[in-house]
């Protein structure tokens, strides 16, 4: 079953907090005696990248679709389609890395709600 993803992360809101690793080297290899290196692939399928997320100046509604999005997706169990690379604008299903929680900060002033979110993992499925 999949989620999908709310506007703010469909629309790019704020990529000054977006970097993108990948998980593991997919080669295993050892040498031998002679000094020959043998190597074969770890996995059938390529590692999946692992995307860091975080927002500035999110207005209350969108800190509630943020919410909601994680707390639909149970965590890190179900996936979230529909969320747009922030660079190359491609649809990439995700989910959160497990232990990765968004934390909110409020940055707001009298009658302006804003809020800032700090950075949060997502890794490709």
């Amino acid at each position: 079953m999949s989620v999908a993803a709310p506007q703010i992360m469909i629309s790019g809101h704020d990529s000054a907090k977006f970097s993108e690793t990948h998980r593991a080297d997919s080669a295993v290899g050892f040498e031998t005696e002679g000094g020959w290196v043998l190597s074969r692939a770890r996995f059938t399928r390529r590692s999946p990248v692992i995307y860091t997320l975080g927002f500035t100046d999110l207005s209350n509604g969108d800190k509630r679709a943020l919410e909601n999005l994680y707390n639909n997706a149970r965590g890190s169990s179900e996936i979230i389609s529909g969320w747009l690379h922030p660079i190359s604008g491609d649809a990439t299903p995700v989910r959160f890395v497990q232990g990765s929680v968004p934390n909110y900060q409020y940055k707001g002033f009298r009658g302006i709600h804003r809020w800032n979110v700090s950075a949060f993992m997502i890794e490709e499925v």
